[in-house]
């Protein structure tokens, strides 16, 4: 683990440490939107059906599959833009 600090401050300096941060940033302010999102609608759906009765259980559920349905078509959009860039850059 620390052969690959020294040798990413010894190419890159101190600024190859933050290389991706803008990236994850994007990622995650989006994939929190996301999650704040469904969470709001679950339980709207939640209280409307009346499932009062697993009410913690049956929100926590099916917020986070929508939040994994969300990150996996983001992530996977991310990595073709990404692709796509560095064919660019090559060209």
């Amino acid at each position: 683990m620390t052969d690959a600090y020294i040798k990413i401050f010894k190419n890159e300096g101190l600024k190859g440490f933050w290389s991706g941060c803008a990236a994850n940033m994007t990622r995650n302010s989006i994939f929190n939107a996301c999650e704040l999102a469904s969470y709001d609608q679950t339980r709207e759906y939640v209280l409307k059906n009346n499932l009062m009765k697993y009410l913690n259980f049956c929100i926590i559920e099916m917020n986070y599959h929508v939040i994994l349905l969300y990150q996996l078509l983001l992530d996977f959009s991310l990595l073709v833009l990404v692709n796509q860039w560095t064919k660019l850059r090559r060209d």
